[in-house]
């Protein structure tokens, strides 16, 4: 029996394999559905631009869904969104010339001690460590996303550290660095903190799904064709060796 993986564990498929993949697209949706908010403000910050950051996430989605039976078991969902958006936004970045950045930072008036003390960093600084903490960027990728001299960038941000962990030591509840990333999470997930439109992205991922689909399976009707036409000939080319070997 054939099993797909759902929020109760396991599940058998059914007889009807396009019922099964309409709930397990569904069920991929309303997970997904809460988390892209902070999916593309980590997208946003990465690439430092907005509309890359929504090209970025429409393509990790779609990505992550097809590749979906080869992560959903290896870790969770969120961390393997979040790696698919990381790896999209990196790889972009590689492939662009010049990327005009519109990232403004975090808000002043954030009612959050830790962002409030963040939004008083260096927009630069800010971003560093959104995507240190926030996106889980190695300190290398941060400083060549930056231009910056790594160890130049790692002092910037232990010492912002070493100033958060005195203003905050009366409200911390765990180390200063896990805090902080809990918080900058915290805030990217929160409503309304991500300029761009979940709805139509989501109506686009439907329609990506249903045009890669049939690609895909011309393709493998077309591989299986080939290996059919390969596995006649050799056939045939068997065949006739062997008449001439009798006939001689």
């Amino acid at each position: 029996m054939l099993y797909y993986r759902s929020k109760n564990g396991m599940t058998p498929r059914g007889g009807n394999a396009l019922k099964d993949r309409l709930d397990e697209r569904q069920e991929y949706l309303s997970k997904l559905r809460p988390m892209t908010n902070g999916l593309f403000n980590a997208a946003h910050a990465i690439t430092g631009n907005c509309e890359l950051a929504e090209y970025v996430l429409q393509e990790a989605i779609l990505e992550a869904y097809l590749k979906r039976h080869k992560w959903w078991e290896r870790m969770g969902f969120r961390e393997g969104l979040m790696r698919t958006v990381r790896m999209r936004a990196l790889d972009e970045l590689s492939v662009q010339e010049e990327v005009e950045a519109d990232w403004r930072g975090f808000p002043k008036d954030a009612d959050r001690p830790v962002i409030a003390l963040l939004a008083e960093a260096p927009v630069e600084l800010q971003r560093a460590v959104m995507m240190r903490l926030g996106c889980g960027l190695t300190t290398r990728q941060v400083a060549d996303i930056l231009n910056q001299p790594q160890g130049a960038l790692q002092e910037e941000i232990q010492r912002f550290l070493f100033r958060a962990e005195r203003n905050l030591r009366a409200e911390r509840t765990r180390p200063v660095e896990r805090e902080v990333a809990v918080e900058i999470r915290r805030y990217m997930d929160r409503p309304g903190s991500a300029a761009f439109d979940p709805g139509s992205m989501m109506r686009a991922f439907e329609q990506d799904v249903e045009q890669r689909r049939p690609r895909r399976y011309v393709l493998r009707t077309a591989t299986r064709l080939l290996f059919m036409g390969i596995g006649i000939v050799l056939c045939i080319v068997l065949f006739w060796v062997l008449a001439i070997l009798v006939e001689g």
